[in-house]
């Protein structure tokens, strides 16, 4: 499908950067809230929290997040303890009773989550909060450099039109850019930046053939990226460069999204593949933005979403050509209640 095309031009960093975020991530110490000398001193308590969560019948999504988080706090603790504990492999008896109970937790927390008819914005909440490590990675000083370094890109004007926007798009991705120093690859990402959010500006006016040619630069590029990372993983500087691409995959699929909404409210005509791809560019942030990415979305990004969440069936009423207010309100949300439970269990299934 053509619209596909469009959908790998946002995407053809985003295994990159979840591969990466992966690595940075993993290295982070386990919460400390949960402190056991022995592995059977964890399995209790693993135990323990199974008694709390069976008898409760729901959980609105504020409950559903607390007892997700404490859940994986509580089950990285016991991870813990375990790796440290050399009287412990796979086939003792300790580790199969762990292994049950956690399997048994995490059936509980997703009939809690099923039982319950969350919205779309209520996903994107428990996405956000339950993403591992959030706290640590939004207090680092990598982090505040780089939410202040994309902020301030958004001070540089777009190009005028659409010609000029893919001309200039082009030209930057000709160059050689094979950074030597972590400035210079600041230096491209905000120069893309202005591309791209010039591309956002006149969406509906990009020819197919021009976003192919932009998506096979670019994936080229950063595809090289990641693999300078990989060579010393652990070095801060490629920690950095993961922060950096990351939030720049959250910061334009989000802008994406956005843009598709300007559209719409502008009742701009859509064609039979601009309302395809629209379609899937307003999907694209609740399918794609695993926990990894989530960690480091900004209250800004968070607030947005929601945003786009609670206009949902609204915006894809107009893509399908009806009349929001003079639709069957059963009919017009019946797509995104479908969406919402599936975006909602394949969390689950991830982050679990």
């Amino acid at each position: 499908m053509k619209h596909r095309n469009l959908t790998i031009f946002l995407m053809a960093t985003a295994m990159t950067i979840l591969t990466a975020t992966a690595v940075l991530t993993s290295c982070s110490k386990s919460n400390d809230e949960f402190s056991f000398k022995t592995a059977q001193e964890a399995v209790n308590a693993c135990h323990k929290e199974l008694s709390v969560i069976r008898p409760m019948q729901k959980a609105n999504i504020k409950d559903l997040t607390e007892i997700t988080v404490k859940w994986l706090m509580l089950q990285d603790s016991t991870f813990a303890v375990m790796m440290r504990d050399s009287t412990i492999d796979s086939h003792s008896d300790v580790a199969a009773d762990f292994f049950a109970t956690s399997d048994s937790i995490r059936s509980e927390i997703t009939r809690l989550a099923m039982s319950e008819n969350h919205s779309l914005s209520d996903v994107v909440y428990y996405k956000v909060h339950t993403a591992k490590d959030r706290e640590k990675i939004q207090s680092s000083k990598d982090y505040k450099n780089a939410v202040a370094f994309y902020n301030g890109l958004d001070e540089h004007p777009t190009y005028k039109n659409i010609t000029e926007s893919v001309k200039k798009y082009e030209a930057l991705l000709a160059k050689n850019n094979s950074f030597k120093k972590e400035n210079q690859l600041l230096q491209f990402i905000g120069e893309e930046d202005r591309c791209f959010r010039s591309i956002m500006k006149h969406l509906n006016e990009v020819k197919q053939e021009d976003l192919e040619h932009i998506t096979d630069r670019t994936a080229m590029i950063f595809q090289k990226l990641y693999e300078s990372t990989q060579v010393e993983p652990e070095n801060p500087v490629s920690g950095r460069l993961v922060m950096y691409i990351s939030m720049r995959f959250n910061r334009r699929i989000i802008q994406n999204a956005e843009a598709v909404v300007r559209d719409i409210e502008s009742k701009k005509e859509l064609s039979e593949q601009q309302a395809a791809n629209y379609r899937w560019m307003l999907l694209q942030p609740y399918m794609t933005i695993d926990t990894y990415s989530m960690a480091s979305i900004t209250k800004e990004q968070e607030k947005k979403l929601q945003e786009i969440a609670e206009n949902l069936p609204r915006l894809l009423a107009y893509i399908d050509g009806k009349d929001f207010d003079k639709s069957d309100k059963a009919e017009t949300e019946k797509l995104p209640c479908i969406l919402t439970r599936y975006f909602l269990k394949s969390y689950l299934h991830q982050v679990l």
